[in-house]
């Protein structure tokens, strides 16, 4: 056997608030007659580094003939780490095949960095830029689009007007009510040759509107066989003959005339196809042990999801199964490469009505990047390959944005980063809406407390269980009471959306999702507080700043928290507690799903 003695990391105890250099450090040591050391690695994938790291054997703790003695390998900390309890696995390997396997751990606690500007101080919108990895561009109209029929005549005038390019990026799509408009004048724009195309998410398409693509694919194929009959008939009308060979080549060119919706459904699948994504030896990332916790219950529910899984790991070495693996959540449109639309509604009728939801409509430079992160994934995961980026457009710029998006399955956490760093600069307030509250440990909730116990005046928005059982979303609900606790005690206000005063009427789901930061900084897009939202699914957000924007999306919060919301105090959470104690701990093992 392989024996490892004295294993420690320095430091014993890493804080997130800068950078860090760290080391791990161990004596590996072979039982193995006439063995020797081949191999000691440890996978720091945990910290970004790389899966098998090789460590360093010390020239002066070591025994030449067998390779044992002390082995090191140093790795880095970054700012903005997540919080909990990090694991480094440890192998290693001798020239008779023994193996051996330990583990190090590393706690990493959240601190609020000293010296973060305010967003009022020349530098401050730039370092919530530089945290989110993302550049400061401009935009030379923004258009706040709370309305339902607004945000739907908008999104058809768009696609009516197009000239060279239609992308969407979309969770979900339903042709259903008026929804129907926009695919038919999707399919018009590709039939006058105009380049759509389509991103959906297949896990949630499925199963809502299996056949929403299929009809898309049909048009295609009936567009080519359209073409290949004109030239038939042509040829026929002008007394040609056509030869068996010469037939076998049109039909090889079936597509090379009108474009068609260029449908590209995203899976599971989708990444297994980019190659080799192997897995860490880490059984799961941090922010699933934080989630799981020590709980035996929570732990058999994993172990069991992994037996089914296929061998294809999912987020953060979770089972890969449908509605719980990595996901495109973003609600994305962009048009010509000018004009965009972010924010939280999918195509589907009942995110423009009765639901209630929040998008932005875009014009100037911060387009061309809101484009890029949608080429980007349509080349990645479409098998055309023929997404093209239209030349970038120069517009006077009136206020500052960015925009950033994540890529779980990279790694690419830039909207939580930005979030958590936007909560860290808050000084005056903090209003939030969230469809649900799913803060499980993690460095989003630590922002979040350390916030409300600062003194910021911390307000959250979200639905009632009236409003979720609606669309049996209730359960989102009852998860969120587990966590209403400690925000309420850290100083936070609860708000949650009143339905209507009959139960048996279509409720207004609650669904915007917005982060207004000190009256200064607006961050719109599809990110929920969940777990989902942070490690799992890929979400989109604009930043900018504009004192008057903001203002205008303030009033419209505090506006709704008067009129169509109400607020849970301490009292009221102990009365729905008592109530919902039972269910709430029971939905509280379903909050992967959230």
């Amino acid at each position: 056997m392989i024996v490892f003695k004295n294993i420690r990391v320095r430091p014993e105890k890493a804080t997130n608030d800068r950078p860090h250099d760290a080391e791990v450090r161990c004596t590996v040591l072979t039982t193995t007659d006439g063995a020797k050391l081949r191999s000691v690695r440890a996978d720091l994938s945990e910290f970004g580094g790389p899966i098998e790291q090789a460590m360093t054997l010390d020239g002066r703790e070591r025994l030449s003939s067998t390779m044992e003695g002390e082995y090191s390998a140093k790795f880095r900390i970054n700012e903005l780490a997540d919080t909990g309890t990090y694991e480094i696995p440890l192998f290693a390997l001798d020239t008779e095949g023994t193996s051996g396997r330990r583990t190090a751990r590393l706690p990493v606690e959240y601190r609020r960095p000293s010296g973060l500007p305010r967003f009022t101080d020349d530098n401050g919108f730039s370092a919530l830029a530089r945290a989110a990895g993302a550049r400061v561009s401009a935009v030379s109209r923004v258009e706040i689009l709370w309305d339902g029929d607004a945000a739907f005549k908008r999104r058809l005038l768009l696609i009516e007007n197009a000239k060279r390019q239609i992308n969407i990026q979309v969770y979900l799509l339903v042709p259903n009510g008026r929804i129907r408009e926009i695919t038919n004048a999707l399919m018009k724009k590709a039939e006058e040759g105009v380049e759509v195309n389509l991103l959906v998410n297949t896990d949630t398409q499925l199963p809502s509107s299996p056949f929403a693509g299929l009809r898309f694919k049909v048009h295609r194929v009936l567009l080519d066989l359209e073409s290949l009959s004109k030239t038939l008939e042509s040829k026929i009308a002008a007394k040609e003959d056509v030869s068996g060979e010469e037939l076998l080549d049109l039909v090889k060119k079936l597509g090379t005339g009108k474009r068609g919706v260029n449908l590209v459904m995203f899976s599971r699948q989708s990444l297994q196809s980019l190659g080799d994504r192997r897995p860490s030896e880490n059984e799961h990332a941090v922010w699933v042990r934080n989630l799981v916790g020590t709980g035996e219950v929570e732990k058999a529910v994993v172990s069991t999801l992994s037996e089914w899984a296929s061998p294809f790991r999912g987020a953060g070495g979770l089972p890969s199964l449908p509605l719980l693996d990595y996901a495109i959540h973003d609600k994305l449109m962009v048009v010509d490469g000018e004009r965009a639309i972010i924010g939280g509604r999918n195509l589907d009728e009942r995110y423009f009505s009765p639901w209630v939801d929040l998008d932005l409509y875009l014009e100037g430079p911060v387009v061309h990047d809101i484009q890029a992160g949608i080429v980007r994934s349509l080349k990645e995961f479409s098998r055309s390959g023929t997404t093209t980026l239209p030349t970038r457009l120069p517009r006077p710029a009136v206020s500052p944005p960015f925009f950033c998006q994540s890529r779980p399955w990279d790694r690419e956490n830039a909207p939580l980063h930005l979030l958590v760093r936007a909560m860290q600069m808050a000084r005056e307030r903090l209003f939030i809406s969230s469809q649900y509250v799913v803060l499980p440990p993690g460095l989003l909730r630590d922002a979040l407390l350390d916030a409300a116990e600062r003194g910021v005046d911390v307000r959250l928005l979200t639905n009632s269980h009236r409003t979720g059982s609606e669309i049996g979303l209730a359960t989102g609900f009852l998860i969120s009471l587990n966590y209403f606790s400690d925000l309420l005690t850290a100083g936070a206000r609860i708000f949650e959306f009143r339905g209507t005063d009959n139960p048996e009427e279509e409720q207004p789901y609650y669904h915007a999702k917005e982060f207004l930061v000190d009256g200064r900084v607006a961050i719109v897009g599809s990110f929920n507080l969940s777990a989902r939202s942070c490690y799992v699914e890929s979400e989109s957000l604009i930043a900018i700043d504009d004192a008057a924007l903001t203002g205008d999306l303030e009033r419209a919060f505090l506006s709704r928290l008067d009129a169509r919301a109400d607020e849970i105090t301490r009292a009221k959470f102990t009365a729905y507690w008592d109530e919902h104690r039972t269910a709430a701990q029971l939905a509280k093992r379903a909050e992967i799903l959230y």
